[in-house]
């Protein structure tokens, strides 16, 4: 039989690790984050090290005092993957899914307990999969770009 992830891990060191990757990411001190938000610096440390007292509010407190998506917090611990969060901490996308959802509610209201499971994992699936295509797409745009740039620069600095 095998045990679900999410149900058998450490929940408060996949959120000291999320923590800490977003803090280092953006190359800030525990000490600065302490004083972002407003908390003495041992409570900071006590927090990041997974040990509690880690509220919604610090959580949103943690968001702001980083520049980062404190939503990539919360979808680090769900899918127990810590780097997560500082991978999605300067576009906020775990931000913009979780708009997106409000939206979706707001829009069926109590029709969402309709939605086929098996559609909506279908058309999300087609979503990230066409998002991740777009961002390879432009990531080898741009560096194809950068090689013809440096091709030229080494043939201009040949010429002279």
């Amino acid at each position: 039989m095998s045990r679900s992830p999410l149900i058998y891990v450490d929940h408060g060191q996949l959120l000291s690790a999320a923590m800490k990757a977003v803090r280092r990411k953006k190359r800030l001190r525990s000490a600065d984050v302490a004083m972002r938000m407003d908390i003495p610096l041992r409570t900071y440390e006590h927090v990041e090290a997974g040990k509690g007292g880690l509220t919604f509010e610090r959580l949103i407190s943690f968001g702001k005092a980083t520049d980062s998506d404190p939503y990539g917090l919360l979808a680090a611990l769900a899918t127990a993957t810590p780097p997560l969060a500082a991978w999605v901490s300067d576009n906020k996308l775990a931000f913009i899914f979780v708009s997106i959802l409000r939206e979706f509610a707001e829009t069926l209201g109590e029709q969402m307990a309709e939605v086929d499971a098996m559609t909506a994992v279908t058309i999300l699936s087609q979503a990230t999969t066409e998002l991740a295509d777009k961002v390879r797409g432009r990531i080898e745009r741009e560096q194809l770009w950068i090689s013809e740039q440096t091709k030229s620069d080494r043939r201009h600095r040949k010429r002279r």
